[in-house]
């Protein structure tokens, strides 16, 4: 059934004002998205842009999300000081609350910002960052039980290891695919 999605965003904008609510965010990275998958990035890009020129964001969990997600709409085509920018709070995140002992790390978040960060510093040419993010990528998907979510890692993995000379592992990361590949048509 083919829906309205501007009317139903326009509806929920509305009823988070009329009652108050807190979802500016959700609905701004709703929005965002909506564009972005109709082929509209600079309208996408604009959205978040603008909120982001209006709200002071403190949150360093949202500041990352809103990070990954401009890349991810840009197509990996940013600054390389971006880049280096959520590279550097992705790590600030994760040692701020490996420091908390009472704060859990958000795995969905540094799932999403890890892989984003590998085919970032992939389309910069910069290979082992690139495999540092993705194998973390691997790992939390792997703790999250996110099998689906791992097949795309190990193909990047399997392909940046070839480039860098190194077919061992890259053997090792296509089997390893296959195997997940294997597992899922399976169930």
């Amino acid at each position: 059934k083919k829906r309205e999605y501007e009317k139903e965003i326009k509806k929920l904008e509305n009823f988070n004002m009329i009652n108050d609510l807190n979802m500016d965010i959700p609905l701004t990275i709703v929005k965002s998205y909506f564009y972005f998958k109709k082929n509209k990035k600079k309208i996408a890009i604009e959205i978040l842009n603008n909120y982001e020129l209006v709200n002071t964001i403190d949150d360093l969990r949202t500041k990352i999300y809103f990070l990954s997600i401009r890349m991810e709409i840009s197509d990996f085509d940013v600054k390389n000081d971006l880049i280096l920018s959520l590279d550097k709070m992705c790590r600030s995140y994760e040692k701020s609350k490996s420091e908390r002992n009472g704060k859990k790390i958000n795995l969905e978040l540094l799932s999403k910002a890890s892989f984003n960060l590998g085919k970032a510093f992939l389309r910069i040419g910069d290979l082992k960052k690139s495999n540092f993010w993705l194998l973390k990528n691997y790992e939390i998907n792997k703790r999250l039980q996110h099998y689906v979510k791992l097949i795309p890692t190990l193909e990047l993995l399997k392909a940046n290891f070839e480039r860098m000379g190194l077919r061992k592992k890259s053997n090792y990361y296509k089997n390893l695919e296959n195997f997940y590949v294997d597992f899922l048509n399976s169930l």
